[in-house]
């Protein structure tokens, strides 16, 4: 399943956001449009594994979650 954590991972590890983590005396320099401007996104696209799908199409199944005493299905 794709999720947002290995983003959310770079983001605190990079030095800009978390200088104390690399030893740096610089200052905090993240800003509002930090992720647009300076980021660098070197995160490899998510990739589902070949034998994931159950169904016709590759890569897709079927979630069944219960939400306020109701029963859904995905």
């Amino acid at each position: 399943m794709a999720t947002a954590i290995p983003f959310h991972r770079a983001v605190v590890e990079d030095p800009a956001f978390a200088p104390e983590l690399t030893g740096s005396q610089d200052p905090f320099t993240v800003h509002t449009r930090w992720i647009e401007t300076e980021f660098v996104n070197d995160i490899k696209p998510f990739a589902a594994p070949a034998d994931a799908g159950t169904g016709d199409e590759p890569g897709r199944g079927t979630v069944v979650v219960e939400v306020g005493g109701r029963r859904l299905v995905a």
